[in-house]
């Protein structure tokens, strides 16, 4: 490993995160695709750690309360999205239990068939339900969150 490489590497991954929020497996494979050698890669990621610029706990929360804003997803969305982008399957655990407890996502299914149920109002009440289901498991929800809230909505609607 000589210093221009790992000045270069730091540079690089400086750069990359300087764009958004990055877990310290999508930095690895950044600099992979840049063909750093292994030992230069190692040295970069403990520098960005050390300095908190990489830090797949936090990343996960902000990942898992972000992503509830616009539109909502369930847990098993979240941990395979977070799974894609390389976070331990330890750290979504903990992630998932601390910032997204069983009855915030039933609100959060809710939340989301209320908003579909708006485009679907033409429908008969078996397509809608056929509709919000396929969208919620589609989310992420499970099938008990997705069939309590279906099940809210069309009840709602029903009166």
């Amino acid at each position: 490993m000589q210093k221009e490489d790992l000045k270069r590497a730091t540079d690089i991954a400086l750069r990359y995160l300087s764009l958004k929020s990055r877990t310290i497996a999508e930095v690895k494979k950044k600099l992979l695709e840049k063909e750093f050698d292994e030992l230069t890669i190692n040295c970069v990621i403990d520098k960005l750690v050390d300095w908190h610029f990489v830090d797949d706990v936090q990343f996960s929360k902000n990942f898992i309360v972000d992503s509830q804003i616009g539109k909502p997803k369930g847990s098993y969305r979240l941990r395979m999205e977070l799974m894609r982008k390389g976070v331990p399957k330890e750290i979504i655990s903990e992630a998932l239990e601390m910032y997204l407890t069983p009855e915030s996502e039933s609100d959060l299914a809710i939340l989301a068939a209320t908003k579909k149920m708006k485009s679907l109002t033409n429908y008969p009440k078996d397509k809608q339900f056929k509709r919000l289901m396929s969208f919620l498991i589609a989310r992420g929800f499970s099938l008990d969150k997705a069939k309590s809230a279906t099940a809210q909505i069309l009840d709602k609607s029903a009166q």
